[in-house]
């Protein structure tokens, strides 16, 4: 029982965190500018839903509707069902995603950026990241000399 009211306590508090990330992106996500930031914010905000969503759904709910009345998570989950709720926040999940691959393309140079698709701008350059961020402190430190 003590397990599963820390999981409890820890879905709630992890919710309660991603309420308050989503309030900071808010603001950015309700001005539809097509921007890598709007991308970004929109992408942040599903996800954390998503997460929320299926944190309180599998820890937090099962302990409160039996703490209503014993039997009810079963009688819910037995009309529900495993796969609706997992499927809501999966597309949930999935449409942030899609918003931080349209980020990636976004992104990347303009000269570039014609040359790749949302699905293959995770792989612009086509170099390892490392020497990516390399070259980026090598160019920086000799605009400082």
């Amino acid at each position: 029982m003590i397990v599963e009211w820390l999981a409890w306590g820890i879905a709630i508090g992890l919710a309660g965190m991603m309420a308050l990330v989503i309030r900071g992106f808010l603001p950015v996500a309700l001005h539809n500018n097509g921007s890598a930031v709007y991308h970004l914010s929109i992408g942040v905000i599903l996800i954390l839903i998503a997460s929320a969503a299926r944190a309180l759904y599998w820890d937090a709910l099962p302990m409160l509707l039996d703490a209503i009345q014993p039997g009810l998570w079963a009688l819910w989950h037995q009309h529900i069902g495993r796969p609706l709720p997992n499927i809501a926040m999966g597309l949930i999940f999935g449409a942030g995603l899609l918003h931080m691959l349209k980020l990636s393309l976004l992104l990347i140079p303009e000269p570039d950026r014609s040359r790749y698709s949302m699905w293959s701008a995770p792989f612009y350059p086509q170099r390892v990241c490392i020497i990516r961020g390399v070259d980026a402190l090598r160019r920086v430190w000799r605009k400082d000399r």
